[in-house]
């Protein structure tokens, strides 16, 4: 394939201590990756590139901290810092075709939409985590945690500066997100009955800077949410499980702002809000004469509002809100463990069923379409071979395969368009395959791993 090339590095640090009379765990972890990519086409392999390029650059550093001050008291905190650079350069004037030939040339330049761009921009993230689990009436019953992050970003498009024209990359950008949550768990029945009841708050707000043209360039929401979870062993391998959740999903500051390349901006996107529910039955490793076996049946519904759904063309990518939306699902698998455990077998489906419900508004047109752009079936299935104790005692020897499924969806709405003309992603059947080996020495473990993904090309 010409103009495909792909070069990536990273590198990653992780230090510190753990059992110490002021903490449980204090560890830093320091990070640093980076990839040149050169694009060969727009997203649905019609039409080639010959000279469009990005790069992206990603560092940061995180700190995390856990004490046990009280025997009824455990507090666990994370911070840290994250930058990110992005850039996309598409200025060439040439017309490419697939050999990578010049056949034409543009009057301006620009081979994804006829418009130069020299985009590099800046992200960054500020973010923090606390958690405190307080044992009242039982061990860690009740937890409360709370989470802040901070988003800022800028950018420029060179091309634009150069004559003189608005850039809107330059517009800053900035988000705060908060969230709030508490938490009950009571045991009944010596523990074979546990029930979960929590609440949740959302706060975010968000600020577009000089030379936005957005209406409304300061936004803070506010969402609130509650639920509970039941799970019941009806035996020591029988559990039931049943869930409620009244749930806000705020947007996310790439939803919102977009990547500085492919991905768009929509600041007026909206929060998410859906009733959620869920039951399942799960067997827990049954014993028998012939190995162990396990199961588990989930099925879930979910009434969203403001559905945030990604929205492609041939050239770029748009989050929009879809007023009114709902998912049923129903997820199958089953498990078998040998006698000696050295052969597992694995499997499951997934089949989801997302539709359009809206009665006003752009996507009223497409009420009762799938959701676009999602699988609605898919399957997995797991093979692993371990031979213990191979070469010397305590080592193992394991090869695993495990084979995905999708099945073939449509990329736009259902019913725009005729059938026969409509994009649709293929079905997809891959495979994956690796060897690992393991061995013990002087109170430590080793081991070397061989992977291959997509084993046939498919």
């Amino acid at each position: 394939k010409n103009h495909d090339g792909y070069e990536a590095t990273g590198v990653n640090v992780e230090a510190g201590i753990v059992n110490q009379k002021w903490a449980d765990r204090l560890a830093v972890h320091g990070y640093f990756a980076q990839y040149d990519k050169e694009i060969p086409h727009n997203q649905v392999m019609t039409a080639p590139y010959g000279e469009v390029t990005s790069q992206r650059q990603s560092m940061g550093a995180t700190l995390q901290y856990a004490v046990t001050p009280h025997e009824r008291l455990k507090l666990s905190a994370t911070a840290g810092f994250n930058r990110r650079y992005a850039s996309l350069v598409d200025v060439a004037k040439c017309i490419y075709d697939w050999y990578g030939a010049c056949v034409s040339q543009r009057l301006n330049g620009g081979e994804i939409a006829n418009v130069p761009q020299d985009l590099k921009t800046r992200f960054d993230t500020l973010f923090g985590r606390a958690r405190a689990t307080v044992s009242t009436w039982r061990p860690e019953d009740l937890e409360l945690s709370v989470g802040v992050d901070h988003y800022w970003r800028a950018g420029r498009n060179a091309w634009l500066r150069d004559l003189g024209l608005r850039d809107p990359l330059a517009v800053r950008v900035s988000m705060t997100s908060a969230t709030l949550g508490a938490s009950h768990r009571q045991t009944l029945f010596d523990r074979r009955l546990e029930n979960v009841i929590f609440v949740k708050g959302y706060l975010q707000d968000a600020h577009l800077g000089e030379g936005s043209t957005i209406a409304t360039p300061d936004r803070t929401s506010f969402s609130g949410g509650a639920g509970d979870t039941l799970r019941f062993s009806a035996t020591r391998h029988l559990l039931f499980k049943a869930s409620y959740e009244y749930a806000a999903r705020l947007p996310r500051a790439d939803e919102l702002f977009g990547d500085g390349a492919f991905l768009l901006e929509n600041p007026e996107l909206q929060p998410e809000r859906s009733h959620n529910a869920n039951l399942a039955v799960e067997l827990i490793s049954q014993p028998s004469p012939v190995g162990h076996f396990s199961a588990n049946v989930l099925g879930s519904v979910r009434a969203i509002e403001n559905l945030v759904v990604l929205i492609t063309n041939d050239q770029t990518q748009r989050y929009e809100s879809i007023g009114q939306a709902r998912s049923l699902a129903l997820h199958g698998g089953l498990g078998w463990t040998s006698p000696g455990r050295w052969l597992a077998l694995g499997g499951n489906v997934v089949f989801t069923d997302y539709r359009n419900l809206s009665e006003e508004g752009p996507f009223s047109l497409f009420k009762g379409d799938r959701i676009p752009y999602r699988p609605w079936l898919q399957a997995a299935a797991s093979a692993t071979f371990r031979a213990p104790d191979l070469f010397a005692q305590g080592d193992a020897l394991s090869v695993e395969w495990n084979t995905r499924y999708v099945h073939a969806f449509f990329r736009a709405w259902e019913t725009a368009g005729a059938a026969d003309t409509k994009q649709v992603v293929p079905s997809q059947l891959l495979h994956f395959a690796s060897v690992t080996y393991r061995v013990p020495w002087q109170q430590r473990t080793f081991s070397a791993s061989l992977a291959v993904n997509n084993l046939t090309d498919t």
